[in-house]
């Protein structure tokens, strides 16, 4: 996709990375996450183009971060967010996972 600025990376089943809503309910696993975004697997409806509040969770690195979000695009089971602003404690985090699930990934093609 032209518009994609970031690199995102797939997330496997297992990873255990999920979003939560503004007040703590889980929205469901992140597919795809990125300094850029994240693809979230929910029926939840969100309005597009609003700003969202939305936890992202990796219980394996002790990651809690909140982040407002842009919906860019939404299927019946999926929303794609675009993260509206990120300070650089954010975009360490978000780095983490990208980094620790593109190892997993370069790992299982080698």
């Amino acid at each position: 996709d032209e518009h994609r600025k970031f690199e995102r990376v797939k997330l496997s089943p297992g990873a255990k990375v999920y979003a939560l809503d503004s007040e703590g309910r889980r929205l469901g696993p992140v597919h795809e996450i990125g300094v850029g975004g994240m693809l979230v697997e929910t029926t939840r409806q969100f309005l597009m183009g609003s700003p969202h509040h939305i936890t992202v969770v990796d219980d394996s690195e002790h990651i809690r971060r909140e982040f407002i979000v842009v919906m860019r695009a939404s299927g019946p089971e999926s929303a794609i967010f675009m993260f509206r602003a990120m300070d650089i404690d954010a975009a360490v985090e978000i780095g983490v996972i990208v980094g620790k699930y593109r190892a997993a990934t370069y790992a299982a093609t080698a």
